[in-house]
C-alpha cells in the first residue's frame, strides 16, 4: 500500500473509516478528514475504483453516480507520516513521486556540489564545484511550461537553435551563424582575411564587409562582390529613409538617389554628389554652402594649384578677404556694405587696378556716383545720359505753325547738356511771336546762347540782320531772335522768317 516503508502498520494506528447509510441518489458525504490519494471507498462492502468517485478536498467524498436508499458508503483514510534523515546505503526505487517542500533541495555530491530546489519564488538548479555543470544527450531541448514552444534546441551533429516567440533566430551552422531578423550590436569583430557576407532572399552575396590583413588593415565593403547584377550600390538608411549612397560609378550621394545633380544644364535634383570629376551641390531653396571658421581670423576656403596656393578665402573679424592670385590682390567686403581693394588680405588704398589696356571690362551698370580722379563732391559724376529730341518749332502765343522737319540730340553729363540739331522751315504769313526750339531739360544759373550756322539762308525781316538762339533760364525753350553788328536782338515770329534750314549746338547747365 503506498505511503509506507516495510510492514503494513495495524489499522488502528493508521486508520480512520467513515460509514453513511445513503438516501436516494445522494453523490456528496462529509468525511471526518482525509489525505488525498490516501483512503479506499467502498459502497456495499465492494471497493470503488478512482474513477468512481472524487476525494480532492480532504473532507468530501463525492460518486460520480448517485447511490440508492439504504446503500452503505465506507470511506477508509490512512494517515501519513515522514521519515527524518534517512541514510541509503544501497538503490532506492520510486513507484510514485519524491515531493519536496519550499527551498528543501535534492542535494548531490559530497561537498554539496549540485543542488535542486525551489525557493518559493523561483525554481533553482545550482553547481557550486571547481568543475563543470554537464548535460549529456543525443538531443536537448529546453521548453516552455507546458511544452508549447521552444527557447533552445540542440540536435546531435547539428545545430544550436534559439528561438523567440516560437520562431527560430539564431542558428548555428557548419560555417558559423544563420540569424533571421536583425542583429543589433555594441561592436562587431572580424578577423583578418574573414569576409561577412549579407545574403539577399535567394541566398545570393549581395554585400561584404572585408578585413583585409597587412599594409594599411583596410575595411573594405562591396556590393554585388560576385558581380552578378549591375547598378550595384551601397545604401545608408536611417528610420527607412535612404540619406546617403555610393553607386557603381563611384559617385557619393547624399539627400538624392540620382547622381545628375546641377547637371552643366541647369536642370537636376536637390542634393549633394561628390563625383569623380566635381563636387555639385543644388537646392531649390535655402544655404547651399556654410563653412564656419570657429574663434580665430584665418582662411576658410583655399585654392591651389600644383600644391602652391592662388587663392583663399579669409575670414577676418567683421569682414571677409578673396585673394586672387600669390601676389595678394583680392577684394574685402564689410558690413557696411562695401567692397573694398586688398594687398595680402589686408585694405589697401589706390594700389589695385580694374582691368587694363588689354583686358577690359565691358559694361558698367551702377545705380548711384561715380567720383573721377577724387573723392570730393567736384568730382561726383551722378548721372550719363545720350538720347534725342524733336525739334517742334512753337510760339508763346497761338498762331497757325509753318511746315517744319527737325531732329536734335543730346548728351547729358551730370548737369551739363551738349546738344545739336537741324530744322528746315518754311516761312508763314500767320502771325505769332517768341518763336523757339523746346529743350530736352530745363536750364539753371545763367542765360546761355546757342551757335547757329546758316546751310541754306532764311529770309529775315528786317533784311540784313542775323538768325540767333537765346536759351532762357527756369524754362526749357531755347528763343530764336534776329540781331544785328552792335546793337540788340529781337524774338522772331513764324510770319518773319523765310524758308530754308539751319543747324545749331551749344551747351547749358540744368539742375
Amino acid at each position: 500500500m503506498s505511503g509506507y516503508i516495510g510492514t503494513q502498520p495495524v489499522p488502528q494506528a493508521t486508520q480512520t473509516r467513515d460509514a453513511f447509510t445513503a438516501t436516494n441518489n445522494q453523490t456528496s458525504f462529509p468525511t471526518s478528514g482525509y489525505t488525498p490519494e490516501f483512503l479506499d471507498v467502498f459502497l456495499n462492502g465492494v471497493k470503488l475504483a478512482a474513477s468512481d468517485y472524487t476525494a480532492t478536498n480532504g473532507s468530501d467524498v463525492v460518486l460520480a453516480v448517485g447511490a440508492t436508499t439504504g446503500d452503505i458508503l465506507e470511506v477508509v483514510s490512512y494517515g501519513t507520516f515522514e521519515v527524518l534523515n534517512p541514510t541509503f546505503d544501497g538503490n532506492v526505487t520510486f513507484t510514485g513521486n519524491a515531493s519536496f517542500g519550499d527551498n528543501d533541495k535534492a542535494i548531490f555530491g559530497d561537498g554539496n556540489d549540485l543542488q535542486i530546489y525551489s525557493d518559493g519564488t523561483h525554481s533553482r538548479i545550482y553547481e557550486s564545484g571547481s568543475g563543470l555543470l554537464v548535460v549529456r544527450a543525443s538531443n536537448f531541448n529546453v521548453n516552455n511550461a507546458d511544452g508549447s514552444d521552444s527557447y533552445i534546441t540542440m540536435q546531435d551533429g547539428g545545430a544550436v537553435t534559439s528561438y523567440y516567440d516560437g520562431s527560430a533566430k539564431l542558428a548555428t551552422t557548419s560555417t558559423g551563424v544563420d540569424v533571421t531578423g536583425t542583429v543589433t550590436s555594441d561592436g562587431l569583430t572580424v578577423q583578418s582575411n574573414n569576409n561577412l557576407d549579407i545574403h539577399d532572399a535567394d541566398n545570393h552575396v549581395s554585400g561584404r564587409l572585408r578585413n583585409v590583413s597587412g599594409g594599411n588593415n583596410a575595411l573594405t565593403i562591396e556590393a554585388d562582390p560576385n558581380n552578378s547584377a549591375s547598378g550595384s550600390f551601397i545604401s545608408l538608411k536611417i528610420d527607412t529613409s535612404e540619406k546617403m549612397r555610393i553607386d557603381s560609378s563611384g559617385n557619393l550621394l547624399v539627400g538624392t538617389t540620382d547622381s545628375n545633380v546641377a547637371n552643366n544644364s541647369g536642370s537636376g535634383n536637390d542634393g549633394v554628389s561628390i563625383q569623380p570629376d566635381s563636387v555639385r551641390i543644388a537646392r531649390t531653396d535655402g544655404d547651399m554652402l556654410l563653412l564656419n571658421r570657429l574663434n580665430s581670423d584665418g582662411d576658410i576656403a583655399k585654392f591651389l594649384k600644383d600644391g602652391t596656393t592662388v587663392g583663399s578665402i579669409k575670414a577676418r573679424y567683421d569682414y571677409t578677404t578673396l585673394q586672387i592670385g600669390s601676389t595678394g590682390t583680392g577684394i574685402t567686403g564689410t558690413s557696411s556694405h562695401k567692397i573694398l581693394p586688398s594687398v595680402n588680405n589686408a585694405r589697401s588704398d589706390n594700389t589695385n587696378d580694374l582691368g587694363d589696356s588689354s583686358y577690359r571690362w565691358k559694361d558698367l551698370y551702377i545705380s548711384g556716383a561715380v567720383y573721377l580722379g577724387g573723392v570730393g563732391s567736384a568730382n561726383k559724376l551722378d548721372d550719363y545720359e545720350d538720347g534725342s529730341f524733336n525739334v517742334t518749332l512753337a510760339t508763346d502765343t497761338a498762331s497757325t505753325a509753318p511746315s517744319f522737319a527737325g531732329t536734335g540730340y543730346y548728351i547729358k553729363v551730370g548737369n551739363m547738356v551738349h546738344l545739336h540739331g537741324q530744322v528746315t522751315i518754311s516761312g508763314s504769313s500767320s502771325g505769332g511771336i517768341n518763336l523757339h526750339i523746346p529743350l530736352p531739360f530745363v536750364p539753371v544759373n545763367m542765360r546761355g546762347a546757342l551757335t547757329v550756322g546758316l546751310n541754306q539762308a532764311l529770309s529775315m525781316k528786317p533784311s540784313g540782320e542775323y538768325l540767333g538762339i537765346i536759351v532762357e533760364l527756369n524754362v526749357a525753350k531755347a528763343y530764336i531772335v534776329s540781331t544785328a553788328f552792335g546793337g540788340g536782338h529781337s524774338h522772331l515770329g513764324f510770319n518773319e522768317c523765310g524758308t530754308g534750314l539751319f543747324s545749331f549746338s551749344g551747351s547749358y547747365r540744368t539742375a
